[in-house]
């Protein structure tokens, strides 16, 4: 929650729903890589250090080729459709450099995923515009559900028969121009 009065809203792309809540089975539709990834980052930065080092080392060395396969069981059949040989030489690319030095960034991420946000949603007075798709297991639905229903203020953009990388390679103009129309809000 932001106090600054040039927020003028959010916009989450399959965003996470918060860890721990009764309402949200948080693994549920999930790939099993990433039930093994959050199962290992509840046991802290370090067992999630040395299992990024055993299992996520070669993103390191990606390429686009590379990508379907590395992805696994996070990827249904829209993603696979929307990772084009451009889309996936890009997007290896961004994978190189986010772990280049570390795996760092990626470990805070998941650190982050399994406790609580530490804000309360219900006080969010902005619009927050949540975009999902029902094809993600990295993201499942879900979890957009349950930040709709716990952010007053949000709308939910669900575009059946779309994953975590094909909402936003399919959908890119629309969700730019959501982002224009809160900033001249």
């Amino acid at each position: 929650m932001t106090r600054d009065p040039r927020c003028k809203g959010a916009i989450t792309l399959a965003g996470v729903a918060e860890w721990g809540h009764a309402d949200l089975d948080f693994l549920a539709d999930m790939g099993s890589e990433n039930e093994e990834e959050f199962g290992v980052a509840l046991n802290g930065e370090a067992a999630l250090q040395a299992w990024m080092v055993k299992n996520a080392s070669s993103y390191k060395t990606i390429t686009g080729p590379d990508l379907i396969t590395a992805l696994g069981g996070l990827i249904g059949d829209a993603d696979k459709a929307a990772l084009t040989p451009d889309v996936a030489v890009d997007a290896a690319e961004g994978m190189r450099h986010a772990v280049v030095d570390s795996f760092d960034g990626w470990v805070d991420d998941d650190l982050a995923f399994v406790q609580k946000f530490g804000i309360d949603l219900g006080a969010i007075t902005k619009p927050v515009l949540v975009w999902q798709g029902d094809d993600d297991f990295m993201v499942p639905k879900a979890h957009s559900e349950w930040l709709v229903k716990h952010i007053s203020t949000a709308t939910l953009n669900f575009i059946p028969g779309h994953g975590h990388i094909s909402l936003t390679t399919a959908y890119r103009p629309e969700i730019i121009k959501q982002a224009m129309e809160l900033l001249k809000a």
